[in-house]
């Protein structure tokens, strides 16, 4: 059961060490209060977790619809 720094985990994951600090308070990890504190393998899984990109969802465009449309131009 290794031990990783929360400055590695932050250079690890990208983000600053503030955040990741705020992340583990959200999680109920309230000892953890400085860059070079430490989190035990399943702590530091779980915060990972968090930082994993989701599914992310691109909304489709929908094309206006010209022919047979209610609205007309007449010139």
């Amino acid at each position: 059961m290794g031990k990783i720094r929360i400055s590695l985990l932050a250079k690890e994951l990208g983000v600053k060490s503030s955040l990741l600090i705020d992340k583990c308070h959200e999680k109920g990890l309230t000892h953890i209060t400085h860059h070079a504190n430490t989190l035990v393998s399943e702590q530091a899984e779980m915060i990972r977790q968090l930082f994993q990109p989701g599914a992310k969802v691109t909304p489709t465009k929908e094309e206006p619809k010209i022919k047979g449309s209610r609205f007309t131009c007449s010139g």
